[in-house]
């Protein structure tokens, strides 16, 4: 679990995953498991198809995690497991602003956010975000709309987060724009879930957490190394396990079935 106590609202992400990286190899050390850390910088046509041959070969089972970089319906080389999933790539920008010193927000998320970042050159910074694009269909299969610029997207924000940041944006200097493409799954009744579980032998997906994989990582991480360790062990009925945690867990799965069969 996470507890942040004095009132912090704001996560430094790298050191949070620094440190659970750490926990993993101490509790491999405690355990005897060998644990190997590999850095695969393949970025050419069917790496990921690659990836799921090496099941039963150098990897007892894969999971897929890369977010936004497996789905993109029009790269044929993407395995078809993976691009008949219920999950659309969704371009998001969000503004960085520089702050006098005598200025020091509070994060805050309202629809909209706003989170503090380490001081640059002696003066405070924000990140302000984020936009949520679409592209243009066919005619543009890139997730981001092209006629936003910068100044575009900054208006966009201020308007947006002025109701809650109005002080702000008067004394604050645009310094850059963060760009980045959300893995983002279809709506449901219950709103957007996590899309998490099985897709073929000893292959798994764990991807489309949204706005809250800090809450869902952990637990979603567990529901599926359950299944992952159930699964090598010869035992049956892994995916009714995870259903016992959330039976919601396989709400993509027929959609997923339907697609595939086409």
């Amino acid at each position: 679990g996470l507890y942040m106590e004095g009132g912090a609202g704001v996560l430094n992400v790298p050191v949070y995953l620094r440190g659970l990286y750490g926990s993993l190899t101490e509790r491999c050390l405690e355990h005897d498991v060998e644990l190997r850390h590999e850095r695969v910088d393949d970025s050419s046509p069917f790496h990921f198809q690659r990836m799921m041959n090496r099941v039963g070969e150098d990897y007892d089972a894969v999971i897929f995690t890369a977010g936004a970089a497996m789905f993109d319906a029009n790269d044929a080389s993407i395995p078809a497991a993976l691009r008949h999933l219920p999950i659309s790539r969704v371009g998001g920008r969000a503004a960085i602003l520089s702050l006098p010193t005598s200025s020091c927000p509070q994060g805050v998320i309202a629809g909209k956010y706003v989170s503090p970042l380490p001081k640059k050159g002696g003066r405070n910074r924000v990140h302000v975000g984020a936009t949520f694009e679409h592209g243009g269909g066919n005619d543009n299969p890139s997730p981001f709309d092209t006629d936003h610029s910068d100044d575009h997207v900054v208006k966009f924000l201020s308007q947006q987060t002025n109701w809650f940041f109005s002080d702000i944006w008067n004394i604050s200097n645009f310094e850059s724009m963060i760009v980045g493409v959300r893995a983002q799954s279809q709506r449901t009744h219950l709103g957007r879930l996590p899309l998490v579980g099985k897709i073929g032998d000893g292959t798994y997906v764990m991807t489309g957490l949204g706005g809250r994989g800090l809450i869902h990582h952990g637990v979603y991480g567990d529901i599926l190394g359950q299944a992952v360790v159930t699964d090598l062990a010869g035992l049956s009925g892994s995916a009714e396990r995870m259903e016992e945690r959330d039976k919601h867990v396989h709400w993509w799965r027929e959609k997923w079935e339907e697609s595939m069969s086409k």
